[in-house]
């Protein structure tokens, strides 16, 4: 029996999210493929997003912006947001702002967010934030999770309204059950005091949150886990070190440098020098202290790089500069 384009795409999405297993990103993309001929619409939407991105397909903005187009033309609105997305990934901002508008009038809450990311900043429209307030407040409204997590940062910045802890924990607490990453970081990082060491915040009530979210892919939920699960008294390398790595591939400074502890260490993965230092330096280059201060530690000790104790100092320089009293001290001992 021949399968409809609807089921077509509804297998694309699952394969596409990993809801049965774990993600297949080529099986998305043929099925999406198929559905899209079929004349689904939501699967020619997705279908762009693999050209937008050059996932399982050359990289073709162009294509993108014409499969989004088609979608839009069949009736799908939340082609608008991607839409959008890609012009203001082209910082043709006004284009975006056009696209957005298009989508929000169609009812897409997603578009209606983006809206109001532009009146919070002042991006192409004068800055106003009661007026972004006033569409988070709608996208909220219709149930959508980053409506919800926008609008409640505004509760707790005081951002076009005035602060309130309770409102912002209903907004974090409804998104939260849609698995929004964010909303299960904010509401861990809660339960915290501040001041907790590893093995500390690994027994908390916050680090189930920590999981959640980084399970989720939020970038900072990943390094809390990563640092805890590798760094405490009694650690769990394998789970740690997955969420490290997915840090360092989302860019993460403090991930970089956590990761090149563990190697440069040999804690939990084989000594691995080399790549210490490129990660020590990636890192340094955002401005990373503990990675400028590993690298003076490299380079003075002669670990994986020619020993150098002038290539050492000026990297202990820049780790001081950056408040990092380990190098501020070792600058005293030696200059």
């Amino acid at each position: 029996m021949t399968e409809s384009a609807e089921q077509l795409f509804e297998q694309a999405r699952k394969a596409y999210l990993g809801t049965d297993g774990p993600r297949d990103l080529a099986k998305a993309f043929e099925l999406s493929r198929q559905a899209h001929e079929q004349g689904n619409f939501e699967a020619t939407r997705m279908l762009g997003t693999f050209y937008e991105d050059g996932v399982e397909v050359e990289q073709d903005q162009n294509k993108a912006l014409e499969l989004y187009k088609e979608a839009v033309e069949g009736g799908f609105a939340h082609a608008f947001y991607n839409m959008g997305n890609l012009f203001f990934k082209r910082q043709e901002f006004q284009q975006a702002l056009d696209h957005w508008a298009h989508g929000a009038e169609c009812g897409d809450a997603y578009c209606v967010v983006s809206l109001g990311l532009c009146f919070e900043e002042g991006r192409v429209v004068e800055q106003d934030h009661a007026e972004a307030v006033r569409l988070y407040e709608h996208a909220a409204q219709a149930e959508n999770p980053e409506g919800q997590i926008r609008l409640a940062l505004c509760y707790r910045d005081g951002l076009g309204v005035e602060p309130d802890a309770l409102k912002m924990n209903e907004l974090l607490e409804a998104a939260k059950t849609q698995n929004h990453p964010f909303a299960w970081y904010e509401l861990g990082r809660q339960k915290l005091s501040g001041q907790e060491s590893a093995d500390e915040l690994k027994q908390s009530p916050a680090m189930p949150y920590f999981q959640k979210s980084a399970e989720l892919g939020q970038v900072e939920a990943m390094e809390v886990c990563g640092e805890v699960l590798c760094l405490s008294k009694d650690p769990d390398y394998e789970t740690g070190r997955a969420f490290l790595e997915a840090a360092v591939a989302a860019e993460s400074p403090r991930a970089k440098s956590i990761l090149a502890i563990l190697l440069a260490s040999g804690k939990g993965c084989p000594v691995d020098f080399e790549r210490a230092r490129e990660l020590c330096e990636q890192a340094a280059s955002h401005g990373e202290p503990n990675s400028m201060r590993m690298l003076g530690l490299m380079y003075e000790r002669g670990d994986g790089v020619e020993a150098d104790s002038e290539t050492a100092l000026e990297w202990f320089r820049r780790a001081a500069a950056s408040g990092d009293q380990f190098s501020a001290q070792k600058l005293q001992q030696t200059e």
